[in-house]
């Protein structure tokens, strides 16, 4: 199996838990070096590493701006060996880590790449992330934009970047507490405050073990009227399935299988407010866990769609 991360970043965690507490140890995310001046109102930020600036920090404009009526989150699961990619609208598309491999095949130019998992670059920056092409979206973490830089910063010169912040763990500041993300009035919380969402995803989203959830904040942020959900699988992670671009008993790790009943959760509460705004989410993947959920499952993008009844 792929390292997850060297040793040195298993160690920084370590330290910052030890150091930091429960409320800081995501600090550990950016350090050493890493310095996201966000952007405001329109006006891109600045991303510095080790005090060299070495990207602009965008606006959620960069994104909102390229969308149209139909934004596809398209993660890496199993069942997407069985979807005819090629039906997708350009300019659509949401590519969650292993998608990204779809860019110049199936799909010709994506809306944007979404990362938040340093695990996910550790593996596949050379293989995957470097072919991202000049000019793209990218929507990445902290602890992403740190390990790029780490290997090899100047990716990030020729991308829109436009950096993924955690609602409940902010830059440079202690984590938050349940009353105070309720005082921010683009934040909305389940009663017991296990399950979140953003309606303003440049200002932090609610992360919950999939990449797809916090896609999923930004794919509405878009104002679509409809969001679909491809290779979004959950469950497949369960029985140790390869995702799409692995080879097989090449299984890297995953904890999605862990947060299945979260991701759900938080995936469920998005669809909740996708509906009151008239928006519909539609489940793509005919064996996602969100077909229980009550997501249904639509085979427009099914290779041999079975036959009408």
């Amino acid at each position: 199996m792929t390292p997850n991360r060297p040793l040195r970043r298993t160690l920084i965690r370590l330290a910052w838990r030890l150091i930091g507490g429960r409320r800081r140890a995501h600090f550990q995310e950016w350090f050493p070096g890493l310095d996201i001046e966000p952007a405001d109102e329109g006006t891109a930020g600045v991303i510095r590493y080790h005090g060299r600036a070495v990207a602009p920090a965008m606006a959620l404009k960069a994104l909102t701006e390229r969308a149209s009526d139909e934004v596809f989150v398209i993660g890496s699961g199993p069942s997407l060996r069985d979807q005819d990619l090629s039906r997708l609208p350009d300019r659509s598309a949401l590519l969650l880590n292993g998608a990204i491999s779809l860019i110049g095949g199936p799909v010709g130019e994506p809306l944007a790449v979404v990362m938040e998992d340093e695990r996910f670059v550790w593996r596949h920056f050379h293989d995957i992330i470097a072919k991202v092409p000049a000019g793209a979206v990218a929507i990445l973490s902290a602890e992403v934009i740190r390990a790029i830089c780490e290997l090899d910063g100047r990716w990030l010169a020729d991308k829109r970047v436009v950096a993924l912040f955690d609602a409940r763990k902010p830059l440079r500041d202690a984590a938050l507490s349940g009353d105070e993300l309720r005082s921010r009035n683009w934040v909305r919380l389940s009663d017991d405050g296990a399950t979140g969402f953003s309606s303003a995803p440049d200002k932090g989203v609610f992360k919950a073990g999939s990449v797809a959830v916090s896609a999923m904040q930004f794919a509405l942020a878009c104002s679509p009227r409809r969001v679909g959900l491809l290779g979004v699988d959950i469950s497949n992670a369960v029985a140790g399935a390869e995702r799409f671009n692995e080879q097989a008993g090449k299984v890297a790790f995953t904890g999605v299988a862990r947060a299945q009943d979260k991701i759900v959760a938080h995936l469920s509460l998005a669809r909740e407010i996708a509906l009151s705004r008239g928006v519909a989410v539609t489940n793509y993947s005919p064996v996602s866990a969100l077909r229980a959920a009550g997501f249904g499952y639509d085979d427009r993008f099914a290779l041999t769609p079975p036959p009408s009844a």
